[in-house]
């Protein structure tokens, strides 16, 4: 279904989401977190300060859902946030954004990054319940060495994702157009050259509704799968 057609869908993923997302649960640990639960997650990721935290909190039309702070790298837990929407054929599941970790900030101590890595890749590897994992890169900065080591690795692990690209009402033109370029031919190598990557901000709220419908659309997916 190309952009066009999603379109037509916006008014029922947006209130898929509007006053349906809670708050759930926080884990410091992964063994913490509940194997067993009969669910449904797609995981947030992203490098710290992408705005994480504030494209959940627009995305599901809720300002105070999510923690935010103008200091990177404040998010060191797996937090997860329900969706209160059943879906079809899957009445039982519950459904979760899962927002993971942030990653890459340099001024965290040797250890701390090892746990936060740790954790991220136990969860991206073991979570049974993960269906699609929405990576966040940020726009101004481009594609990051880390960013692709995590590309990578979803490739390595059979792990379905999608790039979405942040902040974009912050980027200039000239630098959207050299990342486009750019990703292109990173995606190129990996045989995926017609990938559609996803162009948001969460402030100006351009293309949230796209963003509401494909997540709302990879849930569902996922059920008829089932």
């Amino acid at each position: 279904m190309n952009i066009s057609e999603k379109k037509k869908n916006f008014k029922y993923s947006d209130n898929f989401f509007h006053n349906h997302v809670t708050f759930s649960e926080s884990y410091f640990e992964f063994d913490k977190v509940p194997t067993e639960r009969d669910s449904i997650e797609i995981a947030i990721l992203g490098r710290s300060n992408v705005g994480k935290s504030t494209l959940i909190n627009n995305l599901c039309m809720n300002k105070n859902l999510a923690f935010t702070s103008k200091r990177p790298g404040c998010t060191v837990s797996i937090n997860f946030y329900k969706i209160n929407q059943k879906i079809e054929k899957a009445s039982k599941a519950e459904i979760f954004l899962v927002d993971l970790p942030g990653y890459g900030y340099a001024r965290k101590g040797g250890q701390d990054i090892k746990k936060i890595s740790n954790l991220i890749n136990k969860y991206l590897i073991k979570r049974k319940q993960l269906i699609k994992i929405y990576l966040l890169i940020d726009s101004r900065v481009g594609l990051q060495p880390t960013d692709a080591e995590f590309i990578n690795f979803f490739h390595q692990n059979n792990l379905e994702y999608q790039i979405v690209l942040t902040k974009i009402d912050k980027a200039k033109k000239v630098d959207l157009d050299n990342l486009d370029i750019l990703l292109k031919s990173f995606f190129q190598g990996l045989d995926l050259a017609g990938n559609e990557i996803l162009k948001v901000s969460a402030k100006e709220k351009i293309n949230l509704d796209l963003l509401r419908n494909t997540m709302m659309e990879d849930f569902i997916s996922s059920c008829k799968d089932d």
